[in-house]
Protein backbone atom coordinates (compact mmCIF):
# COMPACT_ATOMS: atom_id res chain seq x y z
CA UNK A 1 0.00 0.00 0.00
CA UNK A 2 0.78 3.17 -0.66
CA UNK A 3 2.32 5.26 2.14
CA UNK A 4 -0.11 8.83 2.22
CA UNK A 5 -3.12 6.37 1.97
CA UNK A 6 -2.52 4.74 4.79
CA UNK A 7 -1.09 8.40 6.80
CA UNK A 8 -3.97 8.57 9.34
CA UNK A 9 -3.44 4.63 10.23
CA UNK A 10 -0.30 5.32 10.61
CA UNK A 11 -0.30 8.27 12.63
CA UNK A 12 -2.53 6.07 14.80
CA UNK A 13 -0.41 3.03 14.98
CA UNK A 14 2.38 4.24 16.07
CA UNK A 15 0.50 6.15 18.97
CA UNK A 16 -1.04 2.99 20.52
CA UNK A 17 2.72 0.19 19.97
CA UNK A 18 5.54 0.43 17.84
CA UNK A 19 5.75 -3.12 17.81
CA UNK A 20 2.05 -2.87 15.53
CA UNK A 21 2.91 -4.24 11.68
CA UNK A 22 0.75 -1.77 10.18
CA UNK A 23 2.48 1.40 8.10
CA UNK A 24 5.75 -0.42 7.92
CA UNK A 25 6.54 0.84 10.73
CA UNK A 26 7.72 -2.91 12.23
CA UNK A 27 9.19 -3.49 8.48
CA UNK A 28 11.38 -0.27 8.80
CA UNK A 29 13.02 -1.33 12.25
CA UNK A 30 13.19 -4.86 10.44
CA UNK A 31 14.98 -4.06 7.20
CA UNK A 32 16.63 -1.93 9.28
CA UNK A 33 18.57 -4.99 10.79
CA UNK A 34 21.33 -5.48 8.64
CA UNK A 35 22.95 -8.69 8.87
CA UNK A 36 26.21 -10.32 6.83
CA UNK A 37 24.18 -13.37 5.31
CA UNK A 38 20.40 -13.81 4.59
CA UNK A 39 18.41 -16.85 6.60
CA UNK A 40 16.22 -17.86 3.91
CA UNK A 41 16.97 -19.96 0.80
CA UNK A 42 15.91 -16.37 -1.24
CA UNK A 43 18.31 -14.56 0.20
CA UNK A 44 21.10 -17.14 -0.61
CA UNK A 45 20.08 -17.43 -4.00
CA UNK A 46 19.14 -13.85 -4.42
CA UNK A 47 23.31 -13.43 -4.10
CA UNK A 48 24.88 -11.10 -1.32
CA UNK A 49 24.45 -7.18 -0.84
CA UNK A 50 27.87 -6.17 -1.23
CA UNK A 51 28.25 -4.36 2.50
CA UNK A 52 29.08 -1.04 1.34
CA UNK A 53 24.79 -0.83 0.55
CA UNK A 54 24.30 -2.41 3.51
CA UNK A 55 22.39 -0.21 6.36
CA UNK A 56 20.00 3.14 6.91
CA UNK A 57 20.94 6.30 4.22
CA UNK A 58 18.99 9.76 4.34
CA UNK A 59 18.30 12.36 1.94
CA UNK A 60 16.55 15.74 2.06
CA UNK A 61 14.62 16.71 -1.19
CA UNK A 62 14.75 19.87 -2.63
CA UNK A 63 11.56 21.46 -4.05
CA UNK A 64 13.65 21.79 -7.13
CA UNK A 65 13.58 17.77 -7.38
CA UNK A 66 10.45 17.46 -7.21
CA UNK A 67 7.97 17.95 -10.18
CA UNK A 68 4.86 20.13 -10.33
CA UNK A 69 2.50 17.59 -10.69
CA UNK A 70 4.23 15.58 -8.52
CA UNK A 71 1.89 12.83 -6.65
CA UNK A 72 0.41 12.91 -3.14
CA UNK A 73 3.27 10.83 -2.07
CA UNK A 74 5.80 13.78 -3.19
CA UNK A 75 3.70 17.03 -1.62
CA UNK A 76 2.75 17.56 2.05
CA UNK A 77 6.32 18.52 2.91
CA UNK A 78 7.44 15.34 2.72
CA UNK A 79 11.13 15.94 1.92
CA UNK A 80 13.12 13.90 4.08
CA UNK A 81 13.31 10.30 3.47
CA UNK A 82 15.90 6.76 4.48
CA UNK A 83 16.87 3.97 2.61
CA UNK A 84 17.13 1.02 4.86
CA UNK A 85 19.31 -1.80 2.47
CA UNK A 86 19.70 -5.11 4.55
CA UNK A 87 20.08 -8.88 3.91
CA UNK A 88 17.03 -10.15 5.46
CA UNK A 89 13.43 -8.47 5.78
CA UNK A 90 12.19 -8.93 2.52
CA UNK A 91 9.89 -11.43 0.54
CA UNK A 92 10.51 -14.71 1.89
CA UNK A 93 13.61 -12.79 4.59
CA UNK A 94 15.39 -11.73 0.87
CA UNK A 95 17.02 -8.84 0.79
CA UNK A 96 15.35 -5.30 0.89
CA UNK A 97 15.37 -1.77 -0.21
CA UNK A 98 12.77 0.04 1.97
CA UNK A 99 12.42 3.85 0.87
CA UNK A 100 10.89 5.18 4.52
CA UNK A 101 9.66 8.70 5.09
CA UNK A 102 10.69 9.07 9.07
CA UNK A 103 7.62 10.30 9.84
CA UNK A 104 4.75 9.26 8.24
CA UNK A 105 6.39 5.56 7.53
CA UNK A 106 7.34 3.01 4.90
CA UNK A 107 6.34 3.77 1.49
CA UNK A 108 7.48 0.22 -0.36
CA UNK A 109 10.33 -2.02 0.45
CA UNK A 110 10.99 -4.25 -2.80
CA UNK A 111 13.15 -7.32 -2.95
CA UNK A 112 16.88 -5.61 -4.12
CA UNK A 113 19.11 -7.76 -6.48
CA UNK A 114 22.71 -6.11 -6.78
CA UNK A 115 24.33 -7.25 -9.99
CA UNK A 116 27.44 -5.35 -10.16
CA UNK A 117 26.79 -1.37 -10.23
CA UNK A 118 23.47 -2.18 -10.73
CA UNK A 119 20.35 -2.15 -8.04
CA UNK A 120 16.98 -3.90 -9.00
CA UNK A 121 14.17 -3.70 -7.01
CA UNK A 122 11.90 -7.05 -7.66
CA UNK A 123 7.65 -6.33 -7.51
CA UNK A 124 8.42 -2.25 -7.09
CA UNK A 125 5.29 -0.91 -6.09
CA UNK A 126 3.44 2.00 -8.77
CA UNK A 127 0.01 3.21 -8.36
CA UNK A 128 0.59 5.68 -11.48
CA UNK A 129 -2.83 4.67 -12.21
CA UNK A 130 -4.53 4.55 -9.56
CA UNK A 131 -4.21 0.80 -9.19
CA UNK A 132 -1.76 -1.22 -7.58
CA UNK A 133 0.90 -2.31 -9.98
CA UNK A 134 4.35 -3.92 -9.94
CA UNK A 135 7.05 -3.18 -11.98
CA UNK A 136 10.75 -4.37 -11.66
CA UNK A 137 13.04 -1.45 -12.26
CA UNK A 138 16.73 -1.61 -12.20
CA UNK A 139 18.92 1.74 -11.18
CA UNK A 140 23.07 2.34 -10.90
CA UNK A 141 24.65 2.96 -7.77
CA UNK A 142 28.06 4.53 -6.85
CA UNK A 143 29.00 4.53 -3.29
CA UNK A 144 32.05 7.38 -2.66
CA UNK A 145 32.97 7.85 1.06
CA UNK A 146 29.85 8.07 2.76
CA UNK A 147 27.81 9.04 -0.14
CA UNK A 148 25.38 6.82 -2.30
CA UNK A 149 24.52 8.15 -5.30
CA UNK A 150 21.78 6.43 -7.68
CA UNK A 151 20.69 6.65 -11.43
CA UNK A 152 17.91 5.72 -13.70
CA UNK A 153 18.53 2.35 -15.52
CA UNK A 154 15.04 1.47 -16.62
CA UNK A 155 11.60 2.36 -14.51
CA UNK A 156 8.77 1.23 -15.90
CA UNK A 157 6.08 3.18 -13.38
CA UNK A 158 4.39 6.31 -14.73
CA UNK A 159 4.27 8.30 -11.10
CA UNK A 160 8.00 8.48 -10.79
CA UNK A 161 7.50 8.96 -6.92
CA UNK A 162 10.24 6.31 -6.10
CA UNK A 163 12.70 6.89 -8.80
CA UNK A 164 12.48 10.58 -7.94
CA UNK A 165 13.28 10.01 -3.93
CA UNK A 166 15.95 7.35 -4.99
CA UNK A 167 17.73 9.57 -7.61
CA UNK A 168 16.90 13.26 -6.81
CA UNK A 169 20.09 13.94 -4.16
CA UNK A 170 22.82 11.74 -3.15
CA UNK A 171 22.45 9.66 0.23
CA UNK A 172 24.53 10.35 3.60
CA UNK A 173 24.87 6.93 5.10
CA UNK A 174 23.72 7.34 9.02
CA UNK A 175 25.85 5.61 11.74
Amino acid sequence: MRLFQLASVCILAGLVASSASACGGSTATTAGTATSAGTGSEASTAGAIPPELLGTWATTLKAAGVPANAPEELKNAATKWQLVIAQTGGTDNGPVLSIVNPELGQLEGPTLEVQGNELKLLREECAASGDEQFFDNTYSYQVQGGTLRITTVDNQCADRVAETILTSEPWTKLG
